[in-house]
């Protein structure tokens, strides 16, 4: 088992799998180098740095591929093909203890659009943006 100084994880090299914390995921196969004098040694994998690489070139977007759409507030909802994403989704009552209301009435549907769809994501927890 060799064990993350920083994270505190540790990781089966015979399985490949998280002992701590148990069941979270499998890591990639990390490259063995066997060396003579002192045993065997893992060598880690290192992924490419974006810094030092050139940029892909940016694919065309079709129309209507993308449409980011206001709620309310920082709720935003980015449709991207078929999938639908919200963001921040405070849509009704009060925050901070009744200090804070929302500017805007959100649309009717909101509560619908926020049941479909297909990722949540809260920026911070803050109650104005959950």
């Amino acid at each position: 088992t060799v064990k993350c100084t920083k994270h505190n994880w540790k990781l089966n090299i015979s399985s490949m799998e998280y002992v701590n914390p148990p069941d979270s995921f499998q890591q990639d196969e990390l490259e063995v180098e066997i060396l003579d004098e002192v045993g065997m040694q893992l060598v880690e994998l290192s992924p490419i740095d974006p810094w030092l690489t050139a940029p892909r070139k940016p694919l065309e977007l079709q129309e209507g591929e993308v449409k980011i759409t206001y709620l309310t507030h920082a709720c935003m909802e980015l449709q991207f093909g078929q999938k639908c994403f919200l963001f921040d989704p405070w849509l009704r009552g009060p925050a901070f203890s009744r200090g804070w209301w929302l500017l805007h009435e959100p649309r009717a549907d909101c509560m619908d659009r926020l049941c479909a769809a297909d990722l949540i994501y809260i920026s911070h927890l803050h109650s104005d943006h959950l």
